[in-house]
């Protein structure tokens, strides 16, 4: 009589599975050698898995789950910053940003604490490298804004509009009564 065994070919309880020779421990979708059907965190990268590393470790590349570890899958891994999945922006201010990081003064956008973000900073562009407005001499810094409130008297007189800096100061003004 024949004892059966995991390998022989012959089906048996407990085993899940046994395709005699044909069990692999490197051949995809196989029948793995301890009579296991494939499975994720076999080491193995069976069908419908993107990755197979054979550990549970999130931050090497592939989740337990047997999906590729990336920027923008909503789980923070090694290198990022953060991670929102698909809530990730480089639109949105005070939101984690398309490649993982939070925001920062230069990204082009103006975030909580900035009153100016250009992603090209130049000398004389008015924006500082801390991301603050940098108003010329003869202007005044109102909420985040550079405002001339003077207008020279022989450029236009006192009720002038020059570049409509007397009409966003007058909007501003009755903005603080409103």
């Amino acid at each position: 009589m024949v004892v059966p065994y995991c390998g022989d070919g012959e089906f048996q309880e407990p085993e899940q599975c046994d395709a005699g020779e044909g069990n692999s421990n490197v051949e995809p979708d196989a029948c793995r050698t301890n009579c296991r059907e494939a499975y994720c965190g076999d080491g193995v990268q069976d069908s419908g898995e993107a990755c197979d590393d054979g550990n549970a470790n999130e931050y090497d590349g592939c989740t337990w789950a047997c999906e590729l570890s990336m920027c923008g899958n909503g789980v923070i891994e090694p290198l990022e910053e953060c991670d929102i999945g698909d809530a990730n922006s480089n639109t949105e201010p005070n939101t984690c940003r398309a490649v993982c990081r939070k925001p920062w003064c230069g990204d082009g956008i103006i975030d909580a604490g900035e009153e100016c973000d250009f992603v090209q900073r130049a000398n004389g562009d008015g924006c500082s490298n801390e991301c603050q407005l940098l108003c010329p001499p003869e202007a005044t810094k109102i909420q985040g804004r550079c405002l001339i409130l003077k207008a020279a008297a022989e450029e236009c007189g006192i009720f002038c509009t020059v570049g409509n800096v007397w009409e966003g100061f007058v909007d501003w003004l009755f903005g603080l009564f409103a």
